[in-house]
């Protein structure tokens, strides 16, 4: 899809996001990624990217540890987002829609999160 268009469709994904709630991408690495990422923080949320090729156990460690109120995928990882235990109305598969919307986001809002297993092996945000 050319970037314009991948870039327009995820902001509908921040509609139903409050600001500072945290939302993880479960995506391919690329544009449609990127778009998404930038959708959340232009909302006001913080973004945690999940590994589509990391195992269940993981994922699910991960959406344990860091509690985001939705995740954002693509058609080839809903199952994976499942088996992870996000519910089904925490699955945003397909945006397809702009609202628009000018959400002021201050400059000590949480904008990232990311998880690493360090000498642990469990994941630290």
């Amino acid at each position: 899809m050319p970037w314009p268009a991948a870039f327009s469709r995820p902001a509908g994904i921040v509609a139903g996001l409050d600001r500072g709630a945290r939302a993880a991408l479960l995506m391919r690495h690329g544009g449609p990624q990127m778009a998404a990422a930038l959708a959340i923080l232009r909302g006001g949320g913080a973004m945690v990217t999940l590994n589509p090729s990391d195992p269940p156990a993981r994922l699910a460690e991960i959406r344990e540890t860091v509690a985001p109120a939705l995740v954002v995928t693509e058609a080839p990882f809903l199952e994976q987002a499942r088996t992870a235990g996000f519910a089904e109305e925490q699955i945003v598969a397909a945006p397809n829609q702009e609202p628009g919307l000018q959400t002021p986001v201050e400059p000590d809002a949480l904008a990232f999160l990311i998880c690493t297993s360090g000498s642990s092996g469990g994941p630290r945000s």
